[in-house]
C-alpha cells in the first residue's frame, strides 16, 4: 500500500509522484505490477484498509508487484482515426 500523511491534493501529487518511483523501479528490476484501485475510491472500504493496517494517515493506492508473463502489445488507432484535421486532435 503507498501512502501519505493526509489526503491533501498535495499528498495526492506526492504519492503519484511515488507511486511512478515504484513502478519504473519495479519494471527496471524485471517485476510486475498491477494497481487495485477500489480500495482507496470506495470511502468505507479505503477506511477498513487504513484501519485493518493500523496505520495512520491516508491510502492512496494498493499494489501487486511480483513475477509474472509480459502482457501483449495493445492495438494502436491510426492518426487519423481520432483526428478532426491535420495536426489537431479530436
Amino acid at each position: 500500500m503507498l501512502g501519505t500523511p493526509a489526503d491533501t491534493a498535495a499528498d495526492q501529487i506526492t504519492a503519484g509522484l511515488a507511486l511512478q518511483r515504484v513502478l519504473l523501479t519495479a519494471t527496471n528490476a524485471g517485476l510486475a505490477t498491477s494497481m487495485l484501485s477500489q480500495p482507496i475510491e470506495v470511502p468505507a472500504a479505503r477506511e477498513r484498509l487504513r484501519t485493518g493496517l493500523g496505520r495512520f494517515g491516508a491510502p492512496q493506492m494498493v499494489l501487486r508487484i511480483g513475477y509474472g508473463q509480459p502482457g501483449w502489445p495493445t492495438p494502436r488507432r491510426e492518426p487519423d482515426d481520432v483526428t478532426d484535421e491535420p495536426g489537431h486532435l479530436a
